[in-house]
This record gives C-alpha cells, structure tokens and sequence, in this order.
C-alpha cells in the first residue's frame, strides 16, 4: 500500500498537490473492501500487516477527520 498505509501513525497528505483527509479515507476504504481477509499488506513504513490492521488504521483516520472537524465548528460558533 506504500505511503497510504503507515504503521507509525499519521499519514503525509499531499495538501498542497489537491491531496485530503478525505481522499485518504475513500482510497483507504477501497481498498479495505477488495482485500481478501488473510492478505498480507505491505505499509510504506513498517513491518508486514494485515488487514485488521488497515482497518484499524482507517478508524484512527476517520476518528481523527471527525474530532477535527467537530473542533474546528466549535472554534467558528465560538468566534461570533
């Protein structure tokens, strides 16, 4: 999966060449729903995984997208 599956934590999304958070979750779901359950995945950075790994990886970038964005409306309704 290279770089849009990394062990180590957060991923580099390419902002300033049109990448988002939310074009890594859909990338990520698709490939999430085409994967075999015993399939070995390969990360950009880390040791071999697997596909409960990837998922709980897309869990920790849905998580994220979604505590950002509820922080970020918060921030606006507080700000007028």
């Amino acid at each position: 999966m290279g770089d849009d599956f990394v062990i180590y934590g957060f991923p580099f999304i390419d902002v300033e060449s049109g990448g988002s958070i939310h074009g890594m979750i859909d990338a990520v779901q698709q490939v999430v729903s085409q994967l075999p359950a015993d399939v070995k995945v390969i990360p950009g950075h880390g040791p071999v995984s697997n596909l409960d790994e990837v998922r709980a990886y897309l869990g920790m970038l849905e998580e994220t997208r979604d505590a950002v964005q509820k922080a970020l409306k918060e921030a606006r309704l507080s700000t007028r």
